[in-house]
């Protein structure tokens, strides 16, 4: 009996976070986004955006107003820039000071671009679209690069690892020849072939690896994860 396709997931909704002291704008920004198929978050002031940022490791884009009480939005974009972070997130500034000297300030902060206030839908979703392509591109060349990382460890690492590990196998497989039926030594020279085994084993994933993942085990260290690393 054929097996019906298996679809292909959805992708997840791009997670946007929406930064102004307005209860109104956010709403409306918020009610725009959400109309197109994103994901938002609100935050009403610089701290809160902060720590949004800091719990949403999917974050894909910033939408920050300049113009708020306290930490202003040039802070918090030069906040956001300054945290250690795997993936680039895109920020575009919402600003009704549209000289030429707050531009440049904006940009100097970090910031990706900028829609003044009050804005125009198709204007802003078109600069939204934009930084989400932007994110897009940036997160294929990381991945890109870490793959040209693996694929030049993997000769180094064959070659490293089975030379050596060749030798000690075929030790042990003499010395399980002459173990005889002394079944304690045997049992311990056994254990220590198939740990050799399970080493080969490891190496190959390796030289075969072709897509790469990563999973988190301290903080912000990032190990390469091969129970999930696939080949094509």
């Amino acid at each position: 009996m054929r097996r019906p396709p298996v679809s292909s997931p959805e992708p997840s909704p791009a997670t946007i976070l929406i930064v102004d002291d307005h209860a109104d704008a956010r709403r409306l920004l918020a009610l725009l986004l959400k109309s197109e198929g994103y994901r938002t978050l609100l935050a009403q002031d610089g701290p809160e955006a902060l720590r949004l940022a800091e719990e949403t490791p999917d974050l894909a884009l910033v939408i920050l107003d300049v113009m708020m009480p306290g930490m202003d939005g040039l802070e918090v974009c030069r906040r956001l820039r300054a945290r250690p972070s795997d993936a680039y997130v895109p920020i575009i500034l919402a600003t009704a000071l549209n000289d030429e000297e707050h531009l440049v300030r904006g940009l100097a902060a970090g910031a990706d671009d900028y829609v003044a206030k009050p804005f125009s839908h198709i204007e802003l979703l078109a600069r939204v679209r934009t930084a989400l392509r932007l994110k897009a591109a940036l997160d294929q060349l990381v991945a890109a690069r870490e793959l040209a990382a693996v694929a030049a460890m993997q000769v180094t690492l064959a070659h490293e690892i089975n030379n050596p590990l060749a030798i000690a196998q075929g030790n042990v497989e003499l010395a399980l020849d002459a173990a005889g039926g002394q079944e304690p030594l045997h049992r311990r020279l056994r254990a220590a072939y198939d740990g050799c085994s399970r080493i080969r084993q490891i190496v190959q994933q390796l030289v075969e690896l072709k897509r790469v993942h990563t999973t988190t085990y301290l903080g912000p260290i990032r190990m390469l994860d091969l129970a999930h690393s696939t080949t094509p």
